[in-house]
Formats: C-alpha cells, structure tokens, sequence
C-alpha cells in the first residue's frame, strides 16, 4: 500500500501516493495460507499487489474486492535473496561475477587494539606538543 513518506513515493501515474495510516512508514498487508498440500522440501509461492493512490481510493478498494477477484502477480525466487517484491534481474548474471564483500573484509575484528593505552596515549600527547 506504498507510501513511506521518507522516500517521497508517488502513483505510477505521478500523483500523490498517501498512506491509509498517519504514520511515516510504508504500509503493507500480508496474509499466509497454509494450505497443507506443499511437500516440506519446497518455498511457498508469494504473490504481489501494489496500490497506489489517495487514502480514500485505498479504502475502496479494499472494501470492493476480495483475494480471488484482485490481480496478483506470482514473485519469482532469486536465491540467496528472497525479496518480497519485484525486481529487475537485468545483469544480475554479471554482478554475481564479481566478488563477495564478505570476501573482501575479515568476518571478525576487534578493530584499533593499542594494547598498552598509557603508553600509546602518552606517545600521542607528546607528538601533538
């Protein structure tokens, strides 16, 4: 239902976009079936709408349509990163080409250790004199 307004969202057709809630936050509705009939190996499917629009035509529309009847789009998955919105995958291919970050720093560091602070304290002091 959109509207963080941080990010300045706007419609698709560039009108204002407001949220249904007096609040700053994007809002969204997620609602889960269990359906049972998955095998435990497999992901759920996730399926996507987007409203846009005035907080009034929001209102309606939730109130006019029900699950069946509303146009959701079925997300593909993209492991690693399971995100719950579309995206454009163009170039991905070439991106993962590249290095990790976690390849590039170290997982675990303490960081600056001087070991003996007085010394290196007394060391600074006397440089700065």
């Amino acid at each position: 239902m959109h509207r963080y307004s941080k990010k300045k969202e706007v419609s698709t057709d560039g009108s204002a976009d407001v949220n249904v809630f007096d609040i700053q936050q994007g809002v969204s509705i997620n609602i889960f079936v269990k359906t049972g009939t998955k095998k435990t190996t497999e992901l759920g499917k996730i399926f996507h709408y987007d409203l846009y629009g005035k907080r009034e035509f929001k209102y309606d529309f939730l109130s006019d349509n029900s699950l069946k009847n509303i146009d959701f789009k079925e997300l593909e998955y993209n492991k690693p990163n399971f995100f719950f919105v579309p995206r454009n995958n163009e170039g991905r291919s070439e991106y993962e080409k590249g290095f990790s970050v976690n390849e590039l720093f170290v997982l675990n560091n303490t960081g600056i250790v001087t070991e003996i602070d007085r010394l290196s304290i007394f060391s600074i002091k006397t440089r700065i004199k």
